[in-house]
């Protein structure tokens, strides 16, 4: 099957050929004391349960936040999931985790909303191209962006909290956190 080759992050050349079995396993045996149902899994990672069992049987492959956020989930591993090696493609910039979250809670708030990119586009005059770069966290310094605080001293690293300057932006993200306490920063 085809698409499979989504931008990893850097080190990592592909999805492994068995990503819907590795994903099938993890789920029925999730947190080691029971199982997780396909729908509640597509539920909690925003996929239909068609999508995900397509997924799992191999009829489909994931995009990058929704593999992202079921690695997250089931406390998988790119090494899990992937393929070690070298690439002709550009590798996915890493992001820190809250900024995928951050990034996340910016698309659950436009959604909630009932917002297009298009919709977004012409309310804060930011291009849709780079609103959907935004959502999918594949910025890290933008004017769109603010860093509250770093964990070891200037280096945006896995302790970095940010937060968006433009205010429309930062209403939609803290309408759609999923941990509201994170975000009394």
């Amino acid at each position: 099957m085809k698409m499979r080759r989504m931008r990893l992050p850097e080190g990592f050349a592909e999805l492994r050929d068995d990503l819907g079995q590795i994903i099938r396993h993890n789920r029925l045996n999730y947190q080691n004391d029971g199982r997780l149902r396909q729908s509640e899994l597509a539920a909690l990672v925003g996929i239909s349960r068609e999508s995900l069992s397509r997924i799992e049987r191999g009829h489909g492959w994931p995009n990058y936040d929704t593999l992202h956020k079921i690695m997250g989930l089931l406390d998988l591993e790119w090494d899990m999931v992937a393929t070690r090696g070298k690439t002709a493609r550009p590798s996915r910039h890493y992001a820190p985790e809250y900024l995928q979250d951050l990034c996340s809670a910016l698309r659950a708030g436009r959604l909630q909303e009932g917002l297009t990119l298009q919709d977004l586009a012409k309310k804060t005059g930011i291009s849709c191209s780079q609103l959907s770069r935004i959502e999918r966290a594949q910025i890290t310094r933008s004017r769109k962006l603010q860093v509250v605080e770093t964990g070891s001293g200037r280096q945006l690293d896995e302790y970095t909290v940010f937060r968006f300057t433009h205010p429309e932006l930062d209403r939609l993200a803290r309408m759609g956190w999923s941990r509201p306490v994170s975000m009394q920063t």
